[in-house]
């Protein structure tokens, strides 16, 4: 269940990632005095005596390699940054390997840079398989596993963050999805989670829509996306159209699709895992309905757009709402190097993916509190969730704005940090940013949600 990683597949434990972070520096002292010798001999053979070049490669080797060596495993003392990451796979209710992968590619960037001020990022991996059983272990896993931080994108966090935070472990939430998500201490949101939802009725507004369906698969989250739906809706004026909730196990989707209402006026938001969302289309396609599809980023990625059809794609005109900037922003140029060294084959389907994109900002927050804020120091639970509370303005590469942790506020969406939300619009089977200058600040929208 549980699995480590580092640059590439690691040990159990520091002792075993060590040798990574000593490896570099054992090349220089090869190198140097390869070359040193061979220069100056060649240079003054014929006017200088003999013993001349014997003198110089003798005292070089010498010092080169005996000063080098001895300084550079001093990082080794500052040991590593370990991350765990609880994420779902290979069940019929809720995927999110991407989450994973976007923590394996920020750990191997960082790690290819020289790690976070001399240390290694080891991703500590467990899936929950969408079952809260396995989620509790996976907890106490990471716990066992003495990680410094969790990032999480689990339907089970209202029992996982108080277990974690509990034992004073910091705790990212890639995309909060339940209450607990979104209030308490030693929370440190970089996105607003689920409650990006409420983007939906002023979409729905700018684009003449005055009704808007919902269609979901069934989940234990439902409940708390059909209030944040009803309550975007109803701050703009929207009607609520049909609630159409899809149980997981679910193989054939025209039925579902056929009860969407239709017409130029018709709109929908789809809350889905993007491995229904070629079969969705398709059952969409076929049902000749009218309805404008809002869904968000990560649901509609590159790869199933290509899937479904490309430019002939049924979700044509289908506009996403996430928490980041578009995928053509200069702030992922590192994102997609990352990707593009370490999973190439990932590439598709963490382009616009907020999930992968939380997981990567989280890991880039954590990076830059550690950089400024425990330089030269061990990192451990404690003191990263110290230092992490204590900073009012963390970097996260541009993808966000500062973000704030240093306290929450009142109401059931206290602990959000980031209330921005960008916008894309499917044309020719390409996602194509909205408002990548002006994000939307759904601040005041929640407010008047519960």
């Amino acid at each position: 269940m549980i699995a480590l990683l580092g640059v590439s597949a690691c040990g159990d434990d520091d002792d075993a990632s060590a040798p990574d972070t000593v490896a570099e520096p054992a090349d220089e002292p090869a190198d140097e005095p390869a070359d040193e010798p061979a220069d100056e001999p060649a240079d003054e053979p014929a006017d200088e005596p003999a013993d001349e070049p014997a003198d110089e490669p003798a005292d070089e080797p010498a010092d080169e390699p005996a000063d080098e060596p001895a300084d550079e495993p001093a990082s080794e003392d500052l040991g590593t940054v370990s991350i765990g990451v609880i994420y779902s796979d290979d069940n019929p209710i809720y995927n999110s390997p991407t989450v994973r992968a976007g923590a394996e590619a920020a750990a191997f960037f960082l790690n290819e840079a020289g790690g976070v001020d001399g240390r290694t990022v080891e991703i500590v991996l467990c899936n929950d398989l969408s079952d809260p059983n396995e989620a509790a272990l996976c907890v106490e896993e990471l716990i066992d596993a003495d990680v410094d931080a969790v990032i999480s994108a689990s339907l089970f966090d209202d029992l996982n963050i108080p277990v974690t935070t509990g034992a004073g472990i910091p705790h990212f939430p890639t995309v909060p999805n339940t209450p607990g998500g979104f209030t308490g201490e030693n929370l440190f949101n970089v996105t607003a989670g689920v409650t990006q939802i409420v983007v939906g009725g002023l979409i729905a507004a700018e684009n003449g829509i005055d009704t808007v369906d919902m269609l979901t698969l069934e989940s234990p989250v439902t409940p708390l996306l059909e209030n944040l739906w009803a309550c975007g809706l109803a701050a703009n004026g929207i009607n609520e159209g049909a609630r159409i909730i899809i149980p997981p196990t679910s193989q054939d989707f025209a039925p579902f699709v056929a009860q969407l209402s239709s017409g130029p006026a018709a709109g929908s938001q789809y809350f889905v895992p993007p491995v229904v969302i070629v079969p969705l289309g398709a059952a969409f396609s076929q049902s000749g309905i009218e309805n404008l599809i809002m869904t968000a980023n990560g649901t509609i990625n590159a790869e199933n757009l290509e899937q479904s059809g490309g430019a002939d794609t049924p979700y044509e005109g289908t506009i996403t709402f996430g928490p980041f900037p578009g995928p053509d922003n200069p702030v992922w140029a590192d994102y997609y190097a990352a990707f593009e060294s370490s999973a190439p084959d990932m590439l598709g389907a963490v382009t616009n993916d907020q999930q992968a994109q939380a997981a990567w900002t989280a890991v880039m927050a954590m990076s830059s509190v550690i950089s400024s804020e425990l330089a030269g120091t061990d990192v451990t639970s404690m003191s990263l969730s110290e230092a992490l509370s204590s900073s009012a303005a963390v970097d996260t590469g541009g993808i966000t704005p500062p973000l704030d942790f240093t306290s929450t506020s009142d109401g059931p969406y206290g602990a959000i940090r980031n209330s921005a939300v960008y916008l894309a619009r499917v044309t020719d089977g390409e996602l194509v940013p909205l408002n990548n200058d002006e994000p939307i600040d759904i601040a005041d929208t929640l407010a008047t949600c519960q």
